[in-house]
């Protein structure tokens, strides 16, 4: 379990990419997942998620969000 909770902060501070959340999701045993990430441009916040297929590592939908 400490080996998946060190991917997902990798996960979560950018450094890997779609690739690296389907491994999560491998160790997890998860068909899915949804990736997200909160970007501030200016004053401006958007939030991108992706719902990733974890057997192939395909990014099946995306969508960008302005909060």
């Amino acid at each position: 379990m400490e080996e998946v909770l060190k991917e997902q902060a990798l996960s979560l501070s950018g450094v890997t990419d779609d690739n690296g959340g389907a491994a999560v999701g491998k160790l997890l045993n998860a068909d899915y997942m949804i990736l997200s990430r909160l970007q501030f441009l200016g004053v401006l916040r958007f939030c991108s998620m992706r719902l990733v297929d974890c057997g192939s590592g395909e990014v099946l939908r995306a969508a960008r969000v302005k909060l």
